[in-house]
């Protein structure tokens, strides 16, 4: 995803690109793998300003069910069939929407769940073992599949594991495997990189590290872009 346009790699080694995806300005955007009922596979594309599905011949399908958020946090995310994303529309930025099941092109105006108030709006989705979990402004919140059935959303919160970090910016957040980390922001304004691995939240960052983002992370730390790289495997 580059400023207006997302550019694909085929199996052909070459590059297509589909435009209409927003300004640069509104943030990065995201993908996840998903397949159909059928058992089709699909790459699923968000960016703050629209949403694609790409199926394994290269057919792009623009997301345009008129329950799907007219703006999203641009991170998607899969389980159980069905692709959550999380709404970035004002006033509704604490909820986490739901295609139906094995369609990720069929949305319902109530297929959807919100994060608690006081957990503030959802900077972005990711998958966590079995759960979606929102990272939120001010709180960390988890959702497991409980086979609520259709049209509503299948989701239900689970307390146990709600934690008081905040995330600061969805563009800090990476993942490798089940593990995620973050830039998030404790109740008493600390703020450095954190990960999540077996529903725990530790802070990975040393005070060096924590100095420098505070010093060049700009205006509310909204800055840069998570990335992750193995070294010898690691």
């Amino acid at each position: 995803l580059w400023d207006t346009s997302l550019y694909l790699q085929t199996a052909d080694d070459t590059y297509t690109a589909q435009t209409g995806f927003g300004a640069a300005t509104q943030g990065p955007g995201g993908f996840v793998d998903g397949k159909t009922t059928a058992g089709d596979s699909y790459c699923f594309v968000s960016s703050p300003a629209q949403s694609m599905t790409i199926s394994t011949s290269d057919i792009v399908t623009v997301i345009s069910d008129a329950d799907f958020p007219a703006s999203t946090t641009g991170t998607p995310t899969f389980l159980d069939g069905y692709v959550f994303v999380a709404s970035a529309v004002s006033g509704q930025t604490r909820r986490i929407h739901n295609s139906a099941v094995g369609d990720e092109t069929t949305w319902t105006a109530s297929g959807y769940i919100e994060a608690e108030e006081a957990s503030g709006e959802i900077k972005g989705l990711v998958k966590h073992h079995k759960y979606i979990v929102a990272l939120c402004a001010d709180r960390i919140e988890f959702f497991r599949n409980a086979g609520i059935p259709a049209p509503n959303s299948p989701l239900q919160r689970d307390t146990q594991y709600l934690n008081s970090i905040g995330c600061v910016n969805r563009a800090t957040v990476a993942t490798v495997g089940d593990v995620t980390y973050f830039v998030g922001r404790e109740d008493n304004g600390v703020t450095g990189v954190y990960k999540l691995e077996e529903f725990k939240i530790t802070k990975v960052s040393n005070p060096s590290v924590d100095a420098i983002m505070n010093i060049y992370g700009g205006v509310g730390l909204n800055f840069g872009s998570g990335q992750t790289f193995t070294i010898n495997g690691t």
